[in-house]
């Protein structure tokens, strides 16, 4: 069957993927296309996974079988402040991920809104992702890029952190001797190539709780290697 990547995405839209009515091109996010979709009753966002850099059948089965197994962890996440992986699946070769469809916005749209936090409501914030955390840490599943652009506030004031996990699905074969690209999430030993902990978390979620009482990142600069290199 040929690959999903030889056809546009945006023709997508109109079509029956399983369970699943493609309503809506949404366009590109940092994963991969998006789309509205949607069942008999409910509404969802379906994320396409087009990072992986496999060229052999091979390497494909590999990663196919890792993104399989890795999903599974993460769909059993079940946590309040976190968003759940409602479903997962396979489809003409790329690997996509169902997460529910709610009005939310992000940490950052906050701050950019509303302005930076007071000391009470960071440390409120601050109970309920490290609360999150430490639950996915107990199940043996790293955020692996958390940042104010990956924890969302709902309706109701209260926080759900998003795509827990699924930094380890858009992984191929980890060579840990080459750095990776940097991303506001990254901690220093993941710019490095080297193994994430739950430290790693602990790093970004640092980067966070400054953004949220200053407003500004923790460093500046003009290019992503300038601020990997301040990091590091």
């Amino acid at each position: 069957m040929a690959m999903l990547k030889t056809v546009s995405f945006d023709k997508l839209a109109g079509t029956q993927l399983g369970n699943y009515y493609l309503e809506r091109y949404l366009g590109q996010s940092k994963i991969g296309p998006t789309f509205l979709v949607r069942t008999d009753t409910t509404t969802y966002l379906l994320r396409f996974l087009d990072r992986s850099t496999a060229v052999t059948p091979r390497e494909r089965d590999v990663y196919l079988e890792h993104f399989q197994y890795r999903a599974r962890q993460i769909a059993a996440l079940q946590h309040p402040y976190i968003l759940p992986l409602f479903d997962f699946g396979i489809y003409r070769g790329l690997a996509y991920l169902v997460s529910p469809h709610i009005p939310l916005r992000t940490l950052r749209t906050r701050v950019a809104k509303n302005g930076t936090l007071d000391a009470f409501t960071a440390g409120r914030y601050l109970d309920q992702i490290t609360t999150a955390l430490e639950y996915a840490h107990e199940h043996s599943v790293l955020h692996g890029s958390l940042s104010v652009d990956s924890i969302f506030v709902r309706l109701d004031g209260s926080l759900v952190v998003a795509d827990v996990g699924v930094k380890s699905l858009l992984e191929q074969e980890i060579n840990r001797n080459q750095p990776v690209e940097w991303s506001d999430g990254c901690a220093p030993e993941q710019l490095l190539g080297k193994a994430a902990s739950p430290a790693s978390d602990v790093y970004a979620l640092g980067m966070v709780i400054y953004f949220l009482l200053t407003g500004t990142s923790l460093f500046e600069g003009n290019t992503p290697e300038e601020l990997a290199h301040q990091h590091l």
